[in-house]
C-alpha cells in the first residue's frame, strides 16, 4: 500500500528553489538547503520541510512541506520526487532537478538513502551534517564518563574543530587512546566508531570550507511552532501553511518594493567576513601540515550511507559493576554506571490535488484567523 502524505508549495516557492541552482545566477545560486522533520505538528504524521537562507532578505525562508506517515527514506523520496515535478513543470524544462549549493542534514539514513536515490552518487559531496547535533551527542555520552567528562569533551570537540586531516588524524589518535586506556571507557568505542564512519559529513577537516555548522531547519521549526499548536489535524495544518506561503510572499515582495526592513540574520558582508576569517585559519592549518615530517593524505573516501538506523549513536552496554573490597585500575571499571499528493499555489495558478484517501474534518478551528 502507498503510504499517505500532503505536499505544499507554490509557485513563489518553486521560482526560490530554481534561484538557488548553483549552475545558474540566481541570487540564492551559493545557498544550502536545509532540511529536517518535525514530529509533533501533526497527530500521526511527521512534517518534513526544506529551508534555505535568503541573503538579502536575511531570513530563513521555507520553500516546500509534506506531511508524511514516517520519516523514512520512502517518504523522503517521494518529497524529493514531488519537488522535482513541481519545479520542472515551473521551469519548463523536462528533466529538470533542483540543484542547490548544498544540503545540510541529520544523520538519519533515510535522508541519506533518499537523496542518493533521487539524484545520485555523486551529490552525496555536496551533503553534511548538523555540528549542533554532533555537539549534543558529546554532552550526552560524557555523562558516561562524568569524572572524567570534561577531558571527552576537549578531545571529542578536538576532533570537530582540527581543520586538515593531519591534525584530525592526531585528534583521532588522543580520543582512541582515552577511550581505550581505562575499561570503563570501552562502551564509547560504539559511539566513536559511529562518528568516525560518518567523517566526511561532520567533522571540518573533511568537509568544504564554507559548509553551514548547523541545520537552519531547527530555526523554521521554532518559526512553526510560534503560530501554531502542537498535533493539529491536517486540514488545520494545511490552513496554516497557505497562510504562511502568503505572508512570506508578501514579505519578499514588501522587501522589494522597500516597504520591509527583512529579517535580523547576517549580511552578505557579514558573511563574508565570516568566511575569509575562516579560510585565514584554515590556510594556517595546511601550512603547518606541510612542515610535518609525514605526507597529507589526499585520496579520497566514498561517502558512508547507512542502509538502516537511527540518527544517534548507540548508547552503548552499561559496564560492570566493582566487587566489594575491589580497586579500580585501568581494566577494571572505578564506578557502576548506573493521501495523497496535494499541490496548492497561495496566489498563483499552481494547483494539483490527488487522490485523498484520507477523509478530512472540517469542522476543524484554526487560530490563524487573523493572518488569512
Amino acid at each position: 500500500m502507498q503510504p499517505s502524505y500532503v505536499f505544499k508549495a507554490s509557485k513563489a516557492m518553486a521560482n526560490l528553489c530554481i534561484e538557488m541552482d548553483c549552475n545558474k545566477d540566481g541570487i540564492l545560486n551559493e545557498e544550502f538547503a536545509f532540511i529536517d522533520a518535525k514530529h509533533n505538528r501533526c497527530k500521526n504524521f511527521r512534517t518534513v520541510t526544506l529551508w534555505t537562507y535568503h541573503p538579502v532578505l536575511r531570513k530563513t525562508i521555507c520553500v516546500a512541506k509534506m506531511e508524511a506517515e514516517a520519516e523514512s527514506s520512502e517518504n523522503l523520496e517521494i518529497f524529493w520526487k514531488l519537488l522535482n515535478e513541481m519545479l520542472e513543470e515551473v521551469n519548463n524544462q523536462t528533466g529538470y532537478k533542483f540543484n542547490p549549493y548544498g544540503f545540510i542534514m541529520d544523520e538519519n539514513s533515510a535522508n541519506w538513502i533518499s537523496v542518493r536515490k533521487v539524484f545520485g552518487e555523486h551529490i552525496l559531496q555536496k551533503c553534511a551534517s548538523c555540528e549542533f547535533h554532533y555537539k549534543q551527542s558529546v554532552h550526552r555520552h560524557a555523562k558516561k564518563v562524568s569524572e572524567r567528562s570534561a577531558d571527552f569533551i576537549n578531545l571529542a570537540e578536538g576532533l570537530l574543530d582540527a581543520l586538515s586531516i593531519s591534525d584530525f588524524n592526531v585528534a583521532s589518535s588522543e580520543i582512541k587512546d582515552f577511550i581505550d586506556y581505562y575499561a570503563y571507557h570501552q562502551q564509547l568505542n560504539g559511539w566513536y566508531k559511529w562518528w568516525l564512519q560518518r567523517k566526511l559529513n561532520i567533522f571540518r577537516a573533511f568537509k568544504a570550507e564554507n559548509t553551514p555548522a548547523s541545520n537552519l531547519a531547527e530555526i523554521g521549526h521554532a518559526k512553526i511552532a510560534s503560530v501554531g499548536r502542537e498535533f493539529m489535524s491536517l486540514l488545520e495544518a494545511a490552513r496554516e501553511d497557505t497562510a504562511l506561503s502568503i505572508l512570506q510572499d508578501a514579505e519578499i515582495r514588501l522587501f522589494d518594493s522597500g516597504l520591509s526592513k527583512g529579517g535580523k540574520g547576517p549580511t552578505s558582508n557579514q558573511r563574508k567576513a565570516k568566511e575569509y576569517n575562516a579560510g585565514i585559519k584554515r590556510a594556517k592549518s595546511y601550512a603547518a601540515e606541510l612542515d610535518r615530517e609525514e605526507e597529507p593524505p589526499c585520496k579520497s573516501t566514498p561517502c558512508f550511507v547507512p542502509s538502516k538506523g537511527n540518527h544517534r549513536p548507540p548508547e552503548g552496554p552499561p559496564s560492570k559493576k566493582m566487587k566489594p573490597n575491589e580497586k579500580p585500575g585501568p581494566s577494571q571499571p572505578e564506578r557502576p554506571l548506573p493521501f495523497h499528493v496535494s499541490f496548492f499555489g497561495t496566489i498563483f495558478y499552481l494547483k494539483k490535488c490527488i487522490d485523498a484517501r484520507r477523509s478530512l474534518k472540517t469542522n476543524t478551528l484554526s487560530r490563524l484567523n487573523p493572518m488569512i
